[in-house]
């Protein structure tokens, strides 16, 4: 069973890049490094910050326009697991 609702598992596949929004396909080579984001301290406490995840080469030849590096997310895949994946291994994942 997947622990997502459909509007959960939507949002994270836009976020990601790969849904469509109003029609047209995002790109997924939208980078997400510099996006502005409210960091969770406690249930109550937020602070602002700036993404900068990690990359690592995904081994493709870069004719799909993206770059040789892809950034790397942590997913909690349940029971308090998380794991490091590439932005289209979350995809596929899911």
């Amino acid at each position: 069973k997947n622990p997502l609702s459909e509007n959960e598992l939507q949002d994270i596949q836009a976020l990601l890049g790969k849904a469509k929004t109003n029609g047209a396909a995002a790109s997924k080579c939208e980078p997400m490094t510099g996006r502005r984001v409210m960091v969770p301290v406690t249930s109550k406490a937020f602070f602002e910050g700036v993404l900068d995840p990690p990359v690592k080469a995904n081994g493709r030849s870069g004719s799909d326009g993206c770059a040789f590096e892809e950034e790397v997310v942590r997913v909690h895949i349940g029971e308090g697991k998380y794991v490091d994946m590439t932005r289209s291994e979350v995809i596929e994942y899911f």
